[in-house]
């Protein structure tokens, strides 16, 4: 008696089984990553609202954020920050007129640039007879601030105002509160309120030329400075 395997149909189903059993594998991985997939496209998602969300509060706020103004208490003297207009020596003269500071101190490259300052850009100015202190060898904000820092410690100075043009404000405070950090001397950073040329935050500036390179300017150089001080703390 002879018995017959048909083979082929044992290796067919062998083969369906075996493929099955893929199948099955493969459905099972899917369904454990399909979680992590969702994840990772609503992580996606976020991060793209932020952007827009980010750029839109940018188009409409950025310039604002800019404009430091803090409302002046009484202070040892006024820091009147070189260059721009006359408009930072008129609101610090403004400011002792107003019995707010005792003295003025003005920083800039040189001491001549307060005379051309006083004689072209305010002769208006009444600075004549006030107490005025020139610092000179600044050529940016950040030298600005170690020469104050210098003079404040060197003359027991406890409180400044320090004053600038409203764009120049975030930036002036930023970098005036971060080099005098470890001292017990108060910073408050005052606008002149002059905003010359370009157009105030309250208006469309993003479609000025002049205000739109003058507030990325500003945010480039923040930028900068708090990279520079991430990686120098000292």
């Amino acid at each position: 008696m002879r018995v017959f395997i048909d083979s082929s149909a044992f290796v067919k189903r062998s083969v369906s089984e075996a493929g099955s059993d893929e199948v099955l594998d493969w459905c099972k991985q899917c369904g454990r990553l399909y979680p992590t997939f969702l994840i990772f496209l609503l992580g996606l998602l976020t991060g793209a609202l932020c952007t827009v969300g980010l750029a839109s509060w940018a188009a409409f706020n950025l310039a604002d954020w800019l404009v430091v103004d803090d409302k002046p208490h009484r202070a040892d003297v006024a820091i009147v920050l070189g260059g721009g207009g006359g408009s930072r020596l008129r609101k610090g003269l403004d400011l002792y007129d107003r019995v707010m500071v005792d003295a003025l101190v003005l920083v800039d490259t040189k001491a001549s640039a307060w005379d051309n300052m006083l004689a072209r850009m305010c002769p208006d100015c009444k600075a004549g007879g006030k107490p005025m202190a020139i610092l000179t060898g600044s050529t940016s904000t950040l030298t600005d601030a170690v020469l104050v820092r210098e003079y404040c410690l060197e003359h027991g100075i406890k409180q400044i105002l320090v004053v600038t043009d409203p764009y120049h404000t975030r930036r002036a405070s930023i970098i005036f509160n971060r080099r005098l950090a470890d001292t017990s001397i108060g910073v408050m950073t005052v606008s002149s309120g002059d905003y010359s040329n370009r157009l105030p935050p309250t208006e469309q500036w993003w479609h000025d030329e002049p205000t739109l390179r003058m507030v990325w300017a500003e945010v480039g150089k923040i930028g900068a400075f708090i990279l520079t001080s991430l990686s120098d703390p000292g």
